[in-house]
């Protein structure tokens, strides 16, 4: 899996936009730039990059870029990396849209989903215990309370965190229990 995440930083730096300048497309390697647009998760730039290299009169290669274009498809479209892509929140990309691909990069960004949205999950209760925190020393200020000291305050952010870590963890268990249950069906 840490060579996909390092494959598709790669192309991600190789292929930054959506488009090639002119000038790149005299000496562009029509193959590795199919890899690396497949790698990044984005549907094929073939007619894009056929509409920018036209400028200066070439034509792509389409069948070196659809070579690599099929070989990174295959590489981004398994179970590890749909789980990696659905830990990092929503993808819309329809790459992995053929049967055969489909189905272990949808399993694994399911459950990547999953983990996600717990996360997500955690940092908004981790957000609102510190705004109710926050809100209460506000409180007692403005009714003329003398404040918490530094030791109070900071026994009730340990309080909170421990609060918080203790749903982490009930929540990663649930997780795991979840994704247990649908490996086994």
């Amino acid at each position: 899996m840490k060579q996909v995440m390092l494959i598709m930083g790669l192309g991600l730096v190789l292929v930054s936009c959506a488009s090639i300048q002119p000038e790149e497309c005299k000496t562009a390697d029509w193959e590795q730039l199919g890899y690396a647009d497949a790698m990044a998760g984005r549907d094929s730039l073939l007619a894009s990059y056929g509409q920018d290299c036209g400028k200066v009169g070439i034509t792509p290669n389409k069948g070196l870029y659809l070579r690599g274009y099929d070989r990174g498809e295959k590489a981004f479209c398994t179970y590890d990396n749909g789980k990696a892509v659905g830990r990092r929140g929503p993808f819309l990309g329809k790459l992995c849209d053929k049967p055969s691909l489909a189905e272990p990069f949808n399993k694994g960004y399911r459950e990547g989903l999953i983990f996600y949205d717990q996360q997500q999950r955690i940092r908004r209760q981790s957000d609102e215990i510190y705004k109710n925190l926050k809100e209460q020393e506000r409180k007692n200020q403005e009714s003329g309370k003398q404040a918490a000291s530094d030791a109070e305050k900071a026994r009730l952010a340990a309080e909170a965190r421990l609060k918080l870590g203790i749903k982490a963890g009930d929540m990663n268990s649930r997780i795991t229990e979840a994704l247990k249950t649908q490996t086994q069906n």
